[in-house]
């Protein structure tokens, strides 16, 4: 049977390290449990952890929607229900949200909000972009 002392290695989790390893024991808590290690890999020093007490966290897994498809569904609905005529996009136009932007690049797309007084935030058919306007 091994006795444990200080300077002597027993086998600790390692929070750094995230694994099962050697450490040299620090100090003790009483005569049969060590109370702070040194990791001999990582050189980290911590509380004695018993490695079979660990257990590993649990992967949550969830569906998720992809950005791509929300926001080409809510640009979708948005040309259903638009009323009003599209403007030429261009530095310095001044635009409000709500307006529908044709952009030379990415397309039609509709005004969300102002960001600040020269920014704005448009929704295009797949993406979302910050625009500059009102630029004199």
């Amino acid at each position: 049977m091994t006795t444990l002392a200080v300077g002597k290695d027993v086998l600790s989790h390692c929070n750094r390290c995230k694994l099962n390893l050697s450490h040299i024991i620090v100090t003790m808590k009483d005569d049969d449990k060590p109370h702070k290690v040194k990791c001999n890999t990582c050189g980290a020093t911590h509380v004695f952890k018993d490695p079979k007490k660990v257990t590993k966290k649990k992967k949550t897994t969830r569906k998720r929607t992809t950005k791509k498809e929300s926001i080409n569904d809510d640009w979708n609905k948005r040309m259903d229900t638009f009323k009003g005529e599209e403007i030429s996009y261009s530095p310095k136009g001044s635009y409000v949200p709500g307006d529908l932007i044709d952009h030379t690049t990415f397309g039609k797309g509709f005004v969300e909000k102002k960001i600040d007084l020269n920014k704005i935030e448009v929704i295009f058919e797949n993406d979302i972009k910050i625009l500059v306007h009102n630029i004199q």
